[in-house]
Formats: structure tokens, sequence, C-alpha cells
């Protein structure tokens, strides 16, 4: 559900060739998405790190489980805020 555009697409490309086949339009769409968790399982896989959880779940697919601004935004709300912090140790 990680809609992109053609723009961002290109950008992504841009910076990482093998990017590319990520990057596709679902059958019925008109815009491009990028298959953002396969990508980063792709890339740790390619840095030999292959103790991957994937917890498989979207948060705009789920929005009473997650907050997704995507979704709230497509869905008629104006605001919201997420932030995300990630660390190795």
């Amino acid at each position: 559900n990680y809609e992109i555009g053609s723009e961002r697409a290109n950008e992504i490309i841009n910076t990482n060739k093998r990017s590319e086949q990520f990057i596709f339009i679902p059958n019925g769409k008109k815009r491009e998405h990028f298959d953002l968790p396969n990508f980063v399982r792709f890339e740790l896989e390619q840095n030999n790190i292959r103790q991957i959880y994937f917890a498989g779940s979207c948060t705009y697919e789920n929005p009473d489980k997650y907050f997704s601004h995507r979704y709230f935004t497509h869905n008629g709300g104006d605001e919201g805020r997420q932030m995300s912090i990630i660390a190795l140790s």
C-alpha cells in the first residue's frame, strides 16, 4: 500500500538501482507503489544480515491497530504526526 508515484520512483531508483525491482503499479491502480518491506529485507540480506523478523503488518491496512498518516489524510483527516526511531546497538 505504499504509493509513491513516478517522480518519487525515479528518485528512489537513481539513489539505488537495485530498488527498481521493488517498484510496480498494482492492478487497478494508476501510480507506482514501492514494496518497501521486501526491499529492506533484500538490502539486509545483501549485507549478510540473516536474522530478519518481518512483522507482516501494514499500518495503512490496519488503521484500528496502527496510526497511518497516509490513511488518515486519504480518509478526510488534515492533521496527524508520527515519528519512528530505529537504532542498532
